[in-house]
């Protein structure tokens, strides 16, 4: 039972910094470490920092598609993702490039935006060159700031990562669904072709607005990169897209009746830009096979913030939920409506920390009430008036009913699983209120 083998020697070599899987062989010109081997390779280039090592493929990964002054021509880095918005919106556009101007190498240009990034540290491990002392340096960076406050823009550090799939695509396409033998051929001719359209169209969504970035775009597959003051409206954009595109398009094929028609569930992580990508990418994909997992029917989706204290709230929700007067509305507006006037001081967030502390994990306590209804009219009580308390004017009736329809809307879609459905619904609450502390509120 024991297979006898000889250990490969060169696996006690560095190992590559990205992967951490192939032995590195290339290094900055000027740094090469003293445990490099005599077989590995010194390149001057500022995209390779201080004692970092890469493997031939991570290398190639690197360097691809920039051109002869280290700019990428591919795409944004992640801190230019979280920093899009707040760009975008500072009037003076020369005081940026002004800025810009004082680094050599400015291919981390996005992170160079950050005030804790300026520092001897910083610019030595990245091989960014400034003739400028840093004081001065930090002056010119204080003036920006200065002028986004008064334009009330933030230089968040966290973006959006958003990814979705469809539900119950390998069923429809296998026949289930279809109303008869003769329409499967013509009927997957026309989803492939709305799918494509929908494709299209959620890449005008995000990049044409410059909310974002799409990183592949396959009809019923996502993947892209959002900054966190669109997140809410692009994934609401694209969920009624593709209702119009996709849903809209074959529902003459499909059998009548709500299980039967094709949806979507997706992941959105909210992230530190430092993190690492691949684990954060990671982590959206597995979210949406949580979303889907949460609700018998899928049509959902999972929220996560990944704070850089290694903090983590997440929450899961059906898209739609239906309110008292038997209207649609979208989960996402009422997350976007509560941020907004957290953000906007509206509201303050004094109501969220006192229903954690009362409500969380209120269901295993010892509580007299043993009944699920009497608990949850209780809460949504109790929620209401901790929301007028902390309003300072109206705005808050509209958001209380809509919060309260989709406290109810969980706890239905859960089974009446207690825990789950306050603790989820806690975290939307505590997801709203960090959402809220970054975005801005021009």
């Amino acid at each position: 039972n024991v297979m006898i083998f000889e250990q490969i020697n060169e696996q006690a070599n560095r190992k590559c910094s990205l992967c951490g899987e192939r032995n590195a062989y290339f290094f900055h010109s000027n740094s090469k470490p003293s445990f490099a081997y005599g077989d590995s390779y010194k390149i001057n280039s500022p995209k390779i920092i201080r004692n970092e090592g890469l493997c031939a493929i991570c290398c190639i990964k690197r360097f691809l598609n920039f051109n002869t002054k280290g700019k990428n021509n591919s795409f944004e880095s992640t801190a230019e993702i979280a920093l899009m918005d707040t760009i975008n919106k500072i009037k003076d556009k020369s005081i940026l490039q002004n800025y810009l101007d004082n680094f050599e190498e400015k291919d981390q240009d996005f992170q160079l935006y950050y005030k804790d990034n300026i520092d001897t540290r910083y610019l030595k491990k990245n091989n960014i060159s400034c003739p400028k002392k840093l004081d001065e340096i930090q002056n010119e960076l204080n003036e920006i700031y200065t002028q986004a406050t008064k334009l009330k823009l933030k230089f968040t550090k966290y973006y959006a990562v958003l990814a979705f799939d469809g539900d119950n695509i390998g069923k429809i396409l296998s026949g289930i669904y279809k109303k008869d033998e003769k329409t499967l051929l013509d009927f997957h001719k026309k989803l492939s072709e709305y799918l494509n359209n929908f494709a299209t169209k959620s890449k005008e969504v995000v990049e044409n607005k410059s909310r974002g970035r799409v990183v592949y775009a396959g009809g019923d597959d996502f993947l892209g990169f959002i900054n966190i003051n669109h997140i809410f409206d692009v994934m609401e954009e694209l969920r009624k897209e593709f209702d119009n595109i996709v849903v809209t398009g074959i529902k003459d094929f499909l059998k009548e009746g709500n299980e039967n028609n094709i949806t979507f569930s997706a992941g959105v992580v909210i992230a530190h830009y430092k993190m690492p990508l691949d684990q954060i990418v990671a982590i959206s994909n597995s979210l949406v096979s949580e979303a889907k997992d949460s609700y018998n029917n899928k049509d959902s989706f999972a929220i996560s913030v990944m704070k850089n204290s290694g903090e983590i709230n997440k929450a899961y929700f059906k898209w739609k939920i239906i309110d008292n007067e038997n209207k649609t509305i979208f989960t996402t507006n009422i997350m976007k409506k509560l941020t907004i006037h957290l953000a906007k001081g509206e509201i303050s967030n004094n109501f969220i920390k006192i229903l954690n502390k009362e409500f969380f994990n209120f269901e295993i306590d010892n509580f007299e009430i043993s009944d699920i209804e009497q608990k949850n009219s209780l809460f949504i009580c109790e929620l209401k008036r901790c929301i007028k308390k902390s309003s300072f004017n109206k705005k808050y009736e509209e958001l209380e009913e809509q919060l309260s329809n989709l406290f109810i809307n969980i706890i239905k879609n859960l089974n009446s699983n207690e825990k789950n459905g306050f603790n989820n619904f806690l975290s939307l609450l505590n997801i709203a209120d960090f959402i809220s502390r970054e975005i801005n509120n021009d």
